[in-house]
């Protein structure tokens, strides 16, 4: 294990012979930081096996020479390095941060275990344009991680394949993490990807054929795209935006406080998918999860209502639990409509809402 550490203006580190850096391996790196000024003089070096590296803009080294990274993390910050001469990646951590750019063509095919990929900052870029196909962690100790955060954009135009295990997130406003290419989003035995979208962080898709992850969104999370399609295996959550076509075969879950999860476009609820909708809440146990699709809504599959722990219902209370442009189909089965307090509840379908209506049985 090593650390080369050169920031501030006149630190210099040579060593001139040095064109390998290998750290200690098993599961151990060692690290290297050139940074505000300082120097590095070296073989040149051509190779980096289990070595984290920070470069930013003002740090000076022979980073064109590379050509093997493995292993290890990349971070860039404030600038777009030449790494044109790169031509082996191999579980490699790469980090866009404070305005860098990463741009690493003629890669098509990947191995990404326990790694992250990640642009961090307003102006990050991270980009890999000819990048097909990720083989991600095989067990949940792998965790494979696709990131945008605090305005960073991560773009993968032509990834059609994630296989493995995946966490996709993007946080804060303008943060976007885009997979307009993806086709499929498999899991692994026992583990399900988690794709997470909040405080205006989007997750851009095209026309996924199979999503086999849980969907989170928050408030001013956005997911977009053509069509979206989610797995038997799946679970999707808001409140939060799905700006796409949207076929679920997954549970969409609505119990996170009295807010909405929107659909802008239309949905398909398959005969294997269930809608939770938990009512009672809010402090004064008038509200309810709401799914708003703004576009048709074709009904299938199971409706569950949930009753919140505090909420004692009364004969009267009303709660709207879905609304669309316009309805085909119904639930092919409902259940929880046995409240409390010996009252039951009773469907009340229109052609533009479902409101759950308590009664006496």
């Amino acid at each position: 294990s090593f650390w080369i550490i050169a920031v501030g203006a006149g630190s210099e580190i040579h060593i001139p012979l040095i064109t390998e850096l290998i750290g200690p391996g098993d599961g151990d790196t060692a690290d290297m930081n050139v940074e505000k000024e300082g120097r590095l003089v070296a073989g040149p070096i051509t190779r980096m096996d289990h070595v984290d590296f920070t470069l930013d803009e003002t740090g000076v080294m022979p980073i064109t020479a590379i050509t093997e990274l493995s292993s290890g993390e990349l971070e860039i910050l404030d600038f777009a390095p030449d790494l044109s001469n790169l031509t082996t990646l191999q579980n490699q951590s790469l980090v866009a941060r404070s305005g860098g750019t990463i741009l690493l063509p003629g890669f098509s095919n990947l191995n990404m275990a326990d790694v992250v990929l990640e642009a961090n900052g307003q102006g990050s870029l991270l980009i890999l344009p000819d990048l097909e196909h990720i083989n991600g962690g095989q067990t949940v100790l792998e965790t494979t991680t696709l990131r945008a955060l605090q305005g960073g954009r991560v773009d993968l135009p032509k990834l059609t394949t994630l296989s493995g295990d995946f966490l996709l997130s993007s946080t804060a406003d303008d943060s976007v993490l885009s997979l307009k290419a993806l086709e499929q989003l498999t899991n692994i035995e026992n583990a399900k990807a988690r794709i997470s979208s909040s405080n205006g962080g989007t997750i851009e898709f095209g026309s996924p054929t199979l999503i086999r992850g849980d969907i989170r969104t928050s408030l001013t999370g956005m997911i977009t795209g053509d069509t979206l399609t989610t797995g038997d295996e799946s679970i999707i959550q808001g409140p939060g935006a799905i700006q796409t076509d949207f076929v679920s075969q997954a549970i969409i879950r609505l119990n996170n406080g009295a807010e909405t999860l929107i659909v802008e476009g239309n949905v398909e609820l398959d005969t294997s998918s269930r809608l939770e909708i938990t009512i009672g809440l809010g402090t004064d146990r008038t509200g309810n999860g709401l799914l708003q699709v703004t576009g048709s809504a074709s009904l299938g599959g199971t409706l569950e209502i949930i009753q919140s722990g505090l909420y004692s219902p009364q004969v009267d209370d009303s709660f709207e639990i879905v609304t669309y442009g316009s309805k085909t189909g119904n639930f092919s089965a409902t259940e929880g409509l046995d409240l409390k307090n010996n009252l039951v509840g009773q469907l009340e379908i229109t052609d533009q809402s479902i409101t759950l209506n308590v009664v006496a049985p």
